[in-house]
């Protein structure tokens, strides 16, 4: 473990020392425990257009999230 991870092995302490150019920065959803609360408050929601917004947040996020993870492999192959 790079002593920069701080001690963490979660996706936002390994991406920037391992992808330094992706960041979670202007996301809507910026932390896992925020996707966790949008996603309590997504399941109850009415069909309106704050749950499309909310929908749309989640996948950026997921998406952005796994694009992490295969740069974070990629890098790790070379070892």
């Amino acid at each position: 473990m790079d002593i920069a991870f701080a001690g963490s092995t979660s996706i936002k302490k390994v991406l920037p020392v391992l992808a330094l150019d992706l960041t979670h920065n202007g996301m809507a959803l910026a932390s896992g425990t925020n996707a966790m609360q949008s996603w309590k408050r997504l399941i109850v929601l009415a069909d309106s257009e704050e749950k499309d917004n909310l929908r749309s947040a989640m996948l950026a996020y997921c998406k952005f999230n796994t694009y992490a993870m295969v740069r974070i492999y990629k890098v790790m192959e070379r070892f």
